[in-house]
């Protein structure tokens, strides 16, 4: 039986074969400038892809904003390391480094961080546990 052409096993190949022949470009870190690294997060439920989202709270960095979950990398973190464990502390959910399909361009922040955005396709990711963060 094929997959649906919207199913996570179709998105997963075509992203891995994108990502794989793309150049990303990665910004230098300079004054003033912090690193830090969001999960474009795929998921599949009844046959229909989505991307994860998060409000943040209504205090501190960006509040009450809609974006993809994330934050700064601590040291010695790969961009990959920081979402992925960003992405379990937002919303517990724990996902496999195989899972992670590539990256994607760094870009500036008017906060001051350099973003560095990774892409996940997650099969399965079990019941989400929100930060009440």
């Amino acid at each position: 039986m094929t997959p649906p052409p919207y199913a996570l096993e179709v998105f997963r190949e075509q992203t891995l074969l994108r990502l794989a022949s793309a150049t990303h470009t990665e910004l230098p870190a300079g004054p003033g400038l912090r690193r830090a690294a969001v999960v474009l997060c795929v998921l599949e439920q009844d046959d229909v892809l989505g991307v994860l989202v998060i409000k943040r709270a209504y205090r501190g960095r960006n509040p009450g904003q809609w974006g993809l979950p994330g934050g700064r990398l601590e040291p010695g973190e790969t961009p990959e390391t920081a979402a992925l464990r960003e992405l379990h502390e937002e919303l517990g959910l724990l996902v496999d480094p195989s899972d992670v399909l590539g990256r994607l361009d760094d870009f500036p922040a008017s906060s001051g961080f350099i973003i560095t955005p990774i892409v996940a396709a997650v099969p399965a990711p079990g019941p989400l546990v929100p930060s009440p963060d």
